[in-house]
């Protein structure tokens, strides 16, 4: 049977440490998004958290808390709920390895279904989570900084000169959309 689509061929050449680890684990994220409202408190949002583990939910797509609330004490609070707090779900977790599985004790030929189930593994993975978000905040990547300035011609400069685009500038953005469409997402994507 040949490769009409040669799936080999994309694997082979998509084929990186974290690609080997998603085919190992087949996570399926199964998340929601949490908007919290004015009058929810602590106590709201973890009934919310818990209500989400009932109807099957395995992790959130995206929170948003009001301003002064503490994110990290919320995700603290959706993992100790059964929720992983990021879209990725166990794709989050620590490889597996001989070294780690010998370090917990589980068995090397433990079948990924036992072992997505098994308590020391997911003890483990949970501490792994919980270290994520306890870690210091990372510095802005610099492409999120303010742009660096050059010096040319005795006049300062971006790194990107040319013009931002707009609706005029890209003829047929959005071609079944209305023109007032257009001219909102233009001013959107300066």
């Amino acid at each position: 049977m040949s490769d009409e689509f040669l799936t080999g061929l994309c694997d082979a050449l998509r084929d990186t440490p974290a690609q080997r680890k998603f085919r190992r684990l087949r996570p399926m994220p199964v998340g929601c998004v949490l908007i919290q409202s004015p009058d929810m408190g602590w106590d709201d949002l973890r009934a919310h958290l818990r209500l989400m583990k009932q109807l099957g939910f395995t992790c959130l797509k995206q929170f948003l808390l009001l301003p002064g609330w503490d994110e990290r004490r919320f995700m603290h609070m959706a993992l100790d709920e059964g929720i992983i707090p990021w879209w990725y779900d166990d794709a989050g977790w620590e490889d597996i390895s001989d070294a780690l599985l010998d370090r917990l004790g589980i068995p090397r030929d433990t079948p990924i279904e036992a072992l997505r189930m098994h308590p020391a593994w997911l003890a483990h993975q949970e501490r792994v989570l919980r270290a994520r978000i306890d870690r210091p905040a990372q510095p802005p990547l610099p492409n999120e900084r303010e742009p660096a300035r050059t010096q040319r011609a005795g006049r300062s400069r971006s790194r990107m000169s040319f013009p931002p685009p707009t609706h005029a500038s890209i003829p047929g953005l959005f071609p079944n959309s209305s023109p007032g469409c257009n001219a909102n997402m233009a001013v959107w994507m300066r």
